[in-house]
């Protein structure tokens, strides 16, 4: 009975925990017309039907385009923050699904400058524009001179196909931005004919009432998920000359095949193209003549439209290629035709793909194509996003998080602990990682062994000659890490350092540093990098353990975190009629190196140490200092590197006493051991600053007049404007006043206690002079 209890004590305590965070349901919480959102990560894309917003993260939808605003509020902005369940805006709550656009919101389209295609075009990208954020929804590589697009780029969401919009999402018309003329008129039905007399005579029969070329999508309406992004597609930047039996025949299968293979994947990256210039035979004088839409031969009709289809579980990077001609009947090839392998592989309807009238379609490898393709523009190898690579069938990769298994086995490369760069990690023929699960009776549950070499042969990973996909080598459960203590000081003499890491054939393994005052049992700093590459990317579930660890303290300080033992300190301190500590308002476990700055669960788990906290306020630890972790994230994605970060506390935090008017220094241990310090703070350190910055915020939610504690000149303002970072809250003293310095600044005038503690830099790493 006893442990039923328990486990209805811990039930309770994760359900409530769960209860607090918001959900965005697809498609039901998606109002129409949808307001583009945005998250902490950039534009929102769903990988579930469900999507979790944590509590205390906000979200903002924005009403793009004139006269546009959220209905509900009448504002074109309008930041929703989770609280208790519940989107709030200004304090009040708010569905999202009643927070709908006047009008669909407008897309920009912005000429980024580089060029594309081998010097025959200039990249343009569609996106939307939030402050001074811009937020790309697919590009273009577009020829400025010829006025036509060589080749788009856009993902597929491949988890959310299901779900998109599908009602009022087309606009009345084609924008003209990044065109030199608007071709409109050279679209309409009677000034196509007028062409085509003029190149074929009076009797001419390709164009009639329903024969004639539409405006073919490059990147398609369908790819996309909201609304506003289906919008986006209509640039005629982004549409080439299409015979309408084409486009609405094999060109659509092919379009509707790519989305299938998404649908069975996760995002699967497209390239789609144009090729050629598409040449009718001429009657008359029994001649082929280019087909050009104006007289001046601008807005050429396309002989080939291409679809490139990428995705890191697809054997070969694969090319569907349709004949813009419904009025040949030859069945012409340029590179070996794989379709049969394609399409039955994926499971795809591809018997019409043969019939000429609308648009012959034959697929080949990529490297085929490129290889015997007559492109007219040279080779266009495309801009591939940061983590992709062309197939190469001795190359085997991990996608993050796609491809981790969980629990999540320790992951060693020939250079250490695996520390990805990207989305998406390629290793070498012959390379070879080591997967460990830690801890009592664990083990890789594939192979019921602690330890497992995996081996890169022919796009496999490899054990004992086996194949085996990673995402199936899971542990029995999370990985655990070792404490060390080196031996080395620091903090002038007054602490010592420890080391949380994994140990492997003798080998230590680090994760991050504590520099720890053993005598006081005090945290002074630790030593962290944050993974700027892909710290968005990092695992989510189930990585919180159920306790802390009290390695490396001489005793287990659990019970003082207790409330109830909390209220009795406090009492004792303060008198019972004490008004700090209620049910509402208590010390927490504040975590030094934050389990968010890591990517993997084992990772996470090792920040669960009791030397890894130092007891902060509740609505200090989720207020300003949870917003202080959330921007140096944010430096840190925004850099794509490594971002240096050392975390600390300063000082004991005094509180009034009420019964003799005097400040009390406040310790969880009767003996004045676990101080609960003044402050925390946060140094930020990496390459391109021009200074090291110092985030600091104030331990004390009762404080009367916290401006008057600032001890270093605030750069805030400074700081947050140049990294574009959300530091609104930062003065709200309840939730821990919080002001930023330069770290020359903060050393000379900060009362340390203990020195100043001249932080132990990694090699290769200096402070700013």
């Amino acid at each position: 009975m006893p442990n039923l209890w328990k486990f209805l004590s811990i039930f309770l305590v994760f359900s409530n925990v769960n209860a607090n965070n918001c959900t965005i349901e697809m498609p039901r919480d998606a109002p129409q017309p949808t307001p583009i959102i945005l998250t902490r990560d950039g534009l929102f894309r769903p990988t579930s039907d469900v999507t979790t917003i944590r509590e205390f993260d906000s979200i903002t939808l924005l009403c793009t385009g004139r006269n546009n605003t959220v209905l509900a509020l009448n504002k074109e902005i309008v930041p929703l923050e989770c609280r208790n369940g519940k989107f709030l805006f200004m304090g009040r709550p708010f569905a999202l699904k009643d927070m709908k656009c006047k009008s669909v919101p407008t897309s920009q389209l912005w000429q980024n400058g580089t060029s594309c295609a081998a010097g025959n075009g200039v990249f343009y990208e569609v996106g939307v524009s939030s402050k001074t954020t811009w937020h790309p929804i697919f590009k273009i590589c577009f020829n400025q001179r010829d006025q036509r697009t060589v080749y788009s780029r856009n993902m597929i969401n491949g988890y959310m196909q299901n779900v998109r919009a599908k009602r009022n999402c087309r606009p009345s018309s084609f924008k003209r931005e990044g065109m030199s003329n608007n071709p409109d008129r050279l679209y309409q039905k009677e000034n196509q004919r007028t062409r085509f007399e003029a190149l074929f005579g009076a009797n001419q029969n390709f164009v009639n009432d329903t024969s004639f070329l539409a405006r073919g999508h490059i990147v398609p309406v369908a790819d996309f998920i909201f609304c506003y992004e289906q919008y986006a597609t209509f640039y005629y930047a982004n549409a080439a000359p299409e015979w309408q039996i084409v486009n609405a025949g094999n060109w659509k299968r092919v379009e509707n095949a790519v989305r299938n293979i998404a649908s069975k994947q996760s995002d699967v990256l497209v390239f789609t193209g144009i090729l050629d210039i598409l040449q009718l035979r001429n009657s008359p004088t029994d001649q082929y003549t280019n087909i050009y839409l104006d007289e001046n031969q601008t807005i050429a009709v396309p002989k080939w439209f291409y679809k490139v289809v990428m995705h890191p579980s697809l054997d070969d990077d694969i090319v569907f290629i349709t004949l813009n001609n419904p009025f040949d009947d030859e069945k012409e090839e340029f590179c070996n035709n794989i379709c049969s392998r394609v399409c039955n592989k994926h499971k795809l309807d591809c018997s019409t793909f043969t019939d000429t009238i609308t648009g012959y379609t034959f697929c080949c490898e990529l490297k085929d194509f490129w290889a015997n393709a007559a492109m007219g523009v040279g080779t266009p190898y495309y801009e591939l996003p940061v983590g992709w690579s062309y197939k190469n069938s001795n190359h085997c990769t991990i996608r993050i998080p796609e491809d981790v298994p969980q629990p999540t086995p320790v992951i060693f490369t020939n250079t250490g602990l695996f520390r990805p760069t990207s989305a998406v990690t390629t290793f070498d023929k012959d390379d070879k990682i080591t997967l460990l699960c830690t801890g009592r009776d664990n083990k890789v549950l594939a192979l019921n062994q602690e330890i497992v070499q995996l081996e890169c042969r022919n796009g496999r990973f490899l054990s004992m000659g086996r194949p085996f996909a990673f995402k199936n080598m899971k542990c029995k459960s999370v990985p655990t890490s070792q404490l060390w203590h080196n031996g080395t000081i620091c903090a002038a003499g007054a602490g010592v350092f420890y080391e949380v890491g994994f140990s492997l054939g003798g080998n230590w393994h680090p994760i991050f540093k504590i520099c720890f005052n053993q005598r006081d049992q005090r945290t002074i700093y630790s030593r962290n990098l944050i993974n700027g590459f892909v710290v968005k990317n990092r695992v989510r579930q189930d990585c919180r353990p159920s306790n802390f660890q009290i390695e490396g303290m001489s005793y287990n300080p659990d019970r003082l975190y207790r409330k109830d033992n909390q209220r009795t300190r406090f009492e004792a301190l303060f008198g019972v009629k004490q008004d700090f500590l209620n049910s509402n308002s208590f010390l927490t476990r504040g975590h030094i190196a934050p389990l968010a700055d890591f990517i993997f669960c084992y990772e996470q788990f090792a920040t669960f140490y009791y030397v890894n906290v130092a007891p902060g306020w509740q609505v200090v630890n989720a207020g300003n200092w949870a917003s202080v972790e959330n921007v140096v994230r944010d430096i840190a994605s925004s850099k794509k590197s490594d971002l240096l970060v050392f975390t600390g506390t300063l000082g004991v935090l005094q509180l009034r006493n009420p019964l003799t008017s005097r400040d009390t220094s406040i310790y969880l241990g009767v003996n004045q051991t676990i101080a609960v310090p003044k402050w925390f703070y946060k140094v930020v350190m990496h390459p391109s600053f021009a200074i090291d910055i110092v985030f600091i915020t104030l331990n004390n939610p009762f404080a009367r007049n916290a401006v008057r504690e600032e001890f270093c000149n605030n750069i805030c303002n400074q700081i947050c404007n140049k990294h574009e970072l959300d530091c609104s809250t930062f003065t709200d003293t309840i939730k821990g006043y919080t002001f930023c310095c330069e770290l020359k600044d903060f050393w000379a005038n900060a009362a340390m206690g203990v020195g100043t503690p001249y932080y132990e830099l990694p090699v290769g790493w200096s402070y700013k002079n």
